[in-house]
């Protein structure tokens, strides 16, 4: 489940998409999709209805987005650890215990992929694709380097 922040958040940049959109199409459909994500993200009529330029909108979408992004950056460990004690409590209250159990060792699960995850960038491990790869190579008569991603896909073949 979303956070609803974060959904507030993304039917913000929702309604500005969708009124960028507008300026290059036009339609009844896209009206009624512009007025229900205008709804959805408690936009006022006042700003709904004001005459932007293109820039105007993309500067709003950009802003929104932004605001979106910095705001789950700084708050997110913090609301998701909230959002989860609200679902055990809301479990815990609809059904049995066994179902809170569960949502406590989601919270360990996460905990534990976060510490990881902060080895991970402390060591300097982050996830990449193969970029180079050693193999046995007849012609030079020892190991020679690939970085070409064909030349790299095609060893792995051959060697499996």
């Amino acid at each position: 489940k979303w956070s609803p922040r974060i959904k507030k958040g993304g039917r913000n940049i929702l309604y500005w998409r969708a009124r960028l959109l507008l300026l290059t199409e036009s339609g009844a459909q896209n009206n009624r999709a512009l007025e229900r994500h205008r709804r959805r993200a408690n936009i006022s009529l006042a700003e709904h209805h004001s005459v932007l330029s293109r820039n105007e909108i993309k500067k709003r979408l950009r802003d929104a987005a932004w605001r979106l992004h910095r705001d789950n950056r700084s708050h997110s460990d913090l609301w998701r650890q909230q959002h989860l004690r609200e679902r055990a409590a809301d479990l815990a209250e609809r059904q049995n215990m066994k179902q809170t159990k569960a949502v406590k060792a989601i919270q360990r699960q996460e905990q534990t992929r976060q510490r990881f995850s902060r080895i991970r960038r402390a060591n300097g491990k982050l996830k990449r694709g193969l970029i180079q790869i050693e193999v046995d190579d007849p012609a030079v008569g020892g190991l020679a380097m690939l970085t070409d991603k064909e030349a790299i896909n095609d060893a792995l073949l051959v060697r499996n």
